[in-house]
C-alpha cells in the first residue's frame, strides 16, 4: 500500500477566536497536539508536517520546543505553502488536515488514503452542502502534481486561500470519490472555530477520558450530551465564505 503525508496548515490569526490551536483542550494539549497523537496512529502515514506562516513566531516556538516537523511560507497563499511543503519534505501524496480538527479520526484518514490508489482526489468533507460528515472531521488526499496543476490554471486568491476548491467545484474535471455516510452528521460540529467550540471540545473528551475517542463514539457523545446546545447554530461552511 503506497503511504501518504499529512500536511497540517496552521496559524496563530484567526478573527473569531484568537491563537485557537494553542489552547488547551484536554490534558494540557491544545489542537496541534490531539492532531499529531491521532495522526500519528495511522498505518499509512509516513509524515507529519506543519505548514505554517513564516510570521508566526510564536507558533514557531511552539513547534520546535514540542520537536514537530514544520514548513514556514506564505501566510495569505495557502495553497503554495502547501506546494512547497510538499517539495521540501519529498512528498507525492498529500492528506490536507487543518488545524481546527482536533479530533481528526486516523481510521477515516486511513480509508481515504486507501481510496487514493483509484482516484485523484479522495475528501469526506467536499462539498460542504453534501457532506455526510461532521464538521471537524475532514480529510482530503490527492497529488502533489494536482496541486501544482490547480496553481497554474487558477491564480485567483480565493484559490489560493482555500487550496483545493477546483478540486471539488466542478472547475476541474478528474476522477474524484467522496467519502459517505448512511445517516448524515453533517449538523454535527467538532470543529475549533468559536469559543463555544471549545466547550463543547473539551466536554467530549472529558467525558470519554480518551484523547484516542473514535469517531462514531464522538458523535454519540455529542448526541448523548446534546452539545448541540453550545455550537448547533453554526453554519458548516461559515469559513469558506
Amino acid at each position: 500500500m503506497e503511504k501518504a503525508s499529512a500536511i497540517i496548515q496552521a496559524r496563530i490569526n484567526s478573527t473569531r477566536l484568537p491563537g485557537k490551536v494553542l489552547k488547551n483542550i484536554y490534558n494540557n494539549l491544545n489542537s496541534l497536539d490531539l492532531i499529531y497523537l491521532r495522526l500519528k496512529k495511522c498505518m499509512y502515514l509516513n509524515k507529519i508536517i506543519f505548514a505554517i506562516p513564516k510570521s508566526d513566531t510564536n507558533l514557531i516556538d511552539y513547534l520546535k520546543n514540542k520537536n514537530y516537523k514544520y514548513f514556514l511560507g506564505s501566510e495569505t497563499n495557502v495553497r503554495d505553502r502547501y506546494i512547497k511543503a510538499a517539495e521540501n519534505n519529498s512528498i507525492e501524496k498529500i492528506v490536507r488536515v487543518t488545524s481546527d480538527c482536533p479530533l481528526i479520526d486516523p481510521f477515516i484518514v486511513d480509508e481515504c488514503i486507501k481510496k487514493s490508489k483509484k482516484f485523484e482526489y479522495i475528501s469526506n468533507n467536499t462539498p460542504p452542502d453534501i457532506s455526510d460528515y461532521a464538521n471537524g472531521s475532514d480529510v482530503e488526499v490527492f497529488s502533489k502534481d494536482l496541486l501544482k496543476l490547480s496553481a497554474e490554471i487558477f491564480p485567483n486568491s480565493k484559490d489560493k486561500e482555500h487550496v483545493t476548491f477546483p478540486f471539488w467545484d466542478g472547475r476541474m474535471k478528474i476522477k474524484s470519490f467522496r467519502m459517505k455516510k448512511k445517516i448524515s452528521d453533517k449538523s454535527i460540529r467538532i470543529t475549533l472555530d468559536y469559543k463555544n467550540d471549545l466547550i463543547v471540545l473539551k466536554k467530549i473528551l472529558e467525558s470519554s477520558k480518551n484523547l484516542y475517542i473514535n469517531y462514531d463514539d464522538i458523535i454519540r457523545t455529542y448526541k448523548s450530551l446534546r452539545l448541540d446546545k453550545y455550537n448547533g447554530n453554526y453554519e458548516y461552511d461559515a469559513g469558506w465564505k
